[in-house]
């Protein structure tokens, strides 16, 4: 899903309701961020500002691990 906060999109991807590693590439207050929610080492969920396309591409990732 994404969300509209002003002049800030957020994009989300997957589903995480427990995790026990997040890991941020970018800058937050940037407005250019990927942030990856992990449990284990398997990327279970990713939120982007500024990052789409990268959003994108995660989504498929995440898709090889369901089917």
């Amino acid at each position: 899903f994404w969300s509209n906060h002003y002049d800030l999109s957020i994009h989300y991807v997957g589903h995480a309701t427990a995790f026990d590693e997040v890991a941020i590439d970018g800058s937050i207050a940037a407005g250019d961020a990927t942030v990856r929610y992990l449990k284990a080492g398997r990327l279970l969920a990713a939120a982007s500002i500024g990052r789409a396309r990268e959003n994108l591409v995660i989504e498929t990732e995440i898709e090889g691990f369901v089917g």
